[in-house]
């Protein structure tokens, strides 16, 4: 992050879209391709790192969602799609944080209609398919649960 008193030509940085650090958020993952904090930078100005690098599911106090660090460091080989997040049933390795948390300003934003209402960010990205009989991917902060198909494995409300 530049310091306060930097002067920086309008609308310049050295990362795609302007961010004021690199967030990783179309190109998914490649088979094998292993976790890199520099991926989230941007993520980790407001949130720690911790549950995201563990590769851990137990209980944590410290996110909402203890499977984080196991989607970002431990399905190095599931699925067989492409890297395009815009590409329906693409992924093959390592999640990415926008593949939930896709459309960040606002989930009025998000391209599946039905996520739209959702808190925390969570609305999923193109990539991520909805269950056989389903309109969308969905998620359930109630039940703690998710119902979608991702990286080639389908999730029938399971909970976190």
């Amino acid at each position: 992050m530049p310091p306060s008193t930097a002067r920086l030509a309008p609308h310049s940085s050295q990362y795609r879209s302007i961010l004021i650090a690199n967030y990783r958020n179309r190109a998914l993952k490649a088979q094998n391709e292993a976790y890199n904090t520099n991926d989230f930078a941007l993520c980790y100005l407001c949130h720690s790192e911790a549950p995201f690098s563990t590769t851990g599911d137990g209980p944590r106090t410290d996110t909402n969602f203890r499977y984080h660090g196991m989607h970002l460091n431990s399905i190095e080989n599931e699925g067989s799609g492409g890297t395009d997040i815009n590409a329906a049933g693409a992924g093959q390795g390592n999640a990415i944080c926008a593949e939930c948390h896709f459309e960040l300003h606002s989930t009025n934003l998000a391209p599946w209609s039905a996520n739209r209402t959702y808190s925390r960010g969570v609305n999923f990205a193109p990539n991520v398919q909805a269950r056989t009989g389903q309109i969308a991917p969905a998620w359930d902060l109630g039940s703690r649960s998710c119902a979608l198909v991702c990286h080639g494995e389908d999730h029938s409300n399971e909970s976190y």
